[in-house]
C-alpha cells in the first residue's frame, strides 16, 4: 500500500469529526436539550459521558497525530501513513467514549459498594462525572490494562487449584479408559 502526505487529510477529518462528535454530545445534550426524546436522565447522562470519553479520546489521538507527523516531517519520511491509519483513530477515539463510560461506571460502583449496600442512590458531582470519563477516554489504552489487571486477578486460579484440576483431570481419563475396556 502506497504511503502518502494525502493520507493525513482522512486521519484530519477523523480527529475534527471526534471533537465535534464528542463535543456536541457532551455539552449539547446539557446545554442544547440535543436528542430530546431521550427523556431518561441516567439515558442522557451516559450518552453526554459517552461524548465526553470521546472529547478525551480525541485530544490523545491530536497528540499522537502531532508528533506523528513531526517525526515524519522532521526525521524519518518512511513513517509516512497509509490510507487505512484513519480507521484505527476512529475506533480509538469511538473506544475512548465506551472507556470513559466504563471508567465512570466502575467508579460510581466502588464508591457505592464501599459506602452502602444499594450502589444506585450514588450521584456524583456532574464535574467528577466528566472528569472521570473525559480521563477514561484520554488514557484509553491504560484504563483497559488495568482492568485487564483486575480482572486477571480475580480469575487467577491458585497453585493447590490447578494442581486439583490436574489431579481430577487424571482420575477422570483413568476412569474413562477403565470403563472403555
Amino acid at each position: 500500500m502506497k504511503k502518502s502526505y494525502w493520507n493525513y487529510f482522512p486521519i484530519t477529518l477523523v480527529i475534527v469529526s471526534g471533537f465535534l462528535m464528542g463535543g456536541y454530545l457532551s455539552f449539547g445534550i446539557h446545554y442544547l436539550k440535543a436528542f430530546s426524546f431521550i427523556e431518561n436522565a441516567d439515558g442522557r447522562l451516559i450518552l453526554s459521558l459517552y461524548g465526553v470519553g470521546m472529547l478525551g479520546a480525541t485530544t490523545y489521538c491530536a497528540r499522537f497525530w502531532a508528533k506523528d507527523i513531526e517525526e515524519v516531517v522532521y526525521k524519518n519520511e518512511n513513517f509516512l501513513p497509509h490510507f487505512f491509519d484513519f480507521i484505527g483513530y476512529l475506533t480509538l477515539i469511538l473506544g475512548g467514549g465506551i472507556t470513559g463510560v466504563i471508567l465512570f461506571l466502575l467508579i460510581k460502583t466502588g464508591i457505592g459498594v464501599s459506602t452502602t449496600s444499594d450502589a444506585s442512590k450514588i450521584t456524583l458531582t456532574g464535574e467528577a462525572s466528566v472528569l472521570f470519563a473525559y480521563i477514561g477516554g484520554l488514557f484509553h489504552f491504560r484504563v483497559q490494562r488495568q482492568l485487564g489487571y483486575i480482572i486477571d486477578k480475580i480469575f487467577k486460579e491458585s497453585k493447590t487449584d490447578e494442581k486439583k484440576d490436574v489431579v481430577s483431570q487424571q482420575d477422570s481419563d483413568r476412569d474413562h479408559i477403565v470403563a472403555n475396556k
